[in-house]
């Protein structure tokens, strides 16, 4: 039986998850084929997979190829979240996620609702998994060098990379879709090399990158297509350390990925222009912190916003942690904390260019996870907080253009900075001992792009 055909007869959710797998790979052989060679992120390096597939209790990756690939156990545990969520299976989903964290059966009956309800049919479903399958084909260094040289361009981000290869019509799962699915799948690709869902989630980008959403008008299954795409590849981006549930997909990241598609949904419908949709997203945090115990903090407070897409960036949901983060900001000599506060003000859609700190959220994760690791420092926390707060200081000072922006001229839109060059800084054990040396690291002339 080929995949397609236990979506479209029923069986697919009912299968075992070996069987699912075995399908996957059938099925999506040079897609995965790719993945093994995808660079992986900047918080992907050198972790075990759990697994639980086979008779060796084996992650999917060692289950297709004898091995694990980082960016094969990713993807495939994004696949199995659909079936998951297909098969109404809460107790797979959340198995080994965070107790204190764990995604609530409501919000589970609200992910199936969204997904059944925007994608109803077998096709939808078939296209979403092949939406998940090439998300990350981007990252593979010798597709992105094939194509550059086909087309004699650079790209900035394994989102365009992807988008160039669509287009050349080299990927075969997405020349196996029908006309209209394609041409939304497509549709998905284009917008995502310019606005990046996650990114939106952590605050990490600005709220003129919104303005590509405009395009999913009138195109209800594309944007479905899209965002349920975005959203199972974050439950399945734990898959290289946990392949047996989706890991990542918890109540407080739903919960922010909740907002964004509301504020999407009403951005696109033209009921909510783009500042007060990354607004809300911005709310949806300080509600899940307030929740938790911490403070309220408002958006139209330049401080506390700022504090506020810090805490986003940081993907801080404990009350501790933000009291962490709310210390080390408030330390910050005043003059660096007034260089922040204005950098992550800046929405790039009125006087000046945003700046767009990519990897900002992958850092500061890795810096946190860094100190965490057998420091005896009890302040280690902090001090790594508060370094990599002033690092992200240096980056809006030393990048911000001294470009003057005349009266009525069109917003000059974002600089994105890719800031992975300081990942191996914060990863480091000189880092965990003095997490003061990134301070020394020079910012100037780093990887820039408009």
């Amino acid at each position: 039986m080929t995949l397609l055909a236990s979506i479209e007869d029923g069986t697919f959710p009912s299968l075992s998850d070996t069987q699912v797998v075995k399908l996957f790979g059938l099925t999506f052989r040079w897609e995965l084929d790719r993945l093994k060679h995808a660079k992986p992120t900047v918080e992907s390096v050198g972790t075990p997979a759990q697994g639980a597939l086979g008779h060796g209790d084996l992650s999917p990756s060692r289950l297709l190829f004898g091995e694990d690939f980082v960016e094969v156990n990713r993807t495939l545990v994004g696949m199995l979240a659909l079936k998951w969520l297909l098969a109404k299976d809460y107790d797979s989903f959340t198995r080994y996620q965070n107790p204190m964290r764990r995604l609530r059966p409501e919000s589970f009956e609200k992910l199936h609702t969204v997904l059944v309800g925007g994608l109803p049919n077998a096709g939808d479903i078939y296209s979403l998994l092949v939406a998940i399958v090439v998300n990350d084909l981007g990252k593979d260094d010798s597709l992105e060098t094939s194509i550059s040289e086909a087309t004699s361009q650079t790209y900035d981000n394994h989102d365009e990379v992807l988008l160039a290869a669509a287009n050349a019509h080299i990927i075969p799962s997405i020349n196996t879709l029908e006309p209209n699915l394609k041409a939304d799948l497509m549709l998905g690709i284009e917008i995502g090399s310019k606005l990046n869902l996650a990114q939106l989630a952590q605050a990490e980008n600005v709220p003129a990158s919104l303005q590509s959403i405009y395009t999913m008008r009138g195109k209800r299954r594309a944007f479905f297509l899209k965002y349920m795409e975005v959203l199972l590849d974050v439950a399945g981006a734990a898959g290289h350390i946990e392949s047996r549930c989706a890991g990542q997909m918890t109540e407080p990241v739903f919960r922010s990925y909740l907002a964004v598609y509301d504020a999407l949904v009403d951005t696109i419908g033209g009921n909510l222009p783009l500042q007060q949709a990354y607004n809300r997203v911005l709310s949806s945090r300080a509600k899940i912190l307030q929740d938790a115990g911490f403070r309220g903090l408002s958006i139209r407070i330049p401080t506390e916003r700022a504090l506020l897409r810090l805490l986003t960036m940081g993907r801080v949901a404990d009350a501790q942690l933000a009291e962490c983060f709310a210390q080390a900001f408030g330390e910050l000599p005043d003059g660096m904390r007034k260089t922040l506060v204005d950098g992550l003000s800046i929405d790039g859609l009125s006087s000046k260019p945003a700046i767009l700190p990519y990897y900002a959220p992958g850092l500061i994760a890795e810096g946190l996870r860094n100190c965490a690791n057998g420091s005896a420092n009890p302040n280690s926390k902090l001090r790594a907080v508060g370094s990599l707060m002033r690092f992200l200081a240096r980056v809006y000072q030393e990048t911000a253009p001294e470009l003057p922006v005349c009266e009525g001229e069109v917003a000059p839109g974002i600089i994105q900075v890719d800031l992975s060059f300081a990942h191996a800084v914060v990863a480091s054990e000189e880092f965990k001992v003095d997490p003061d040396v990134l301070d020394k690291v020079s910012i100037f002339n780093r990887s820039i792009s408009a």
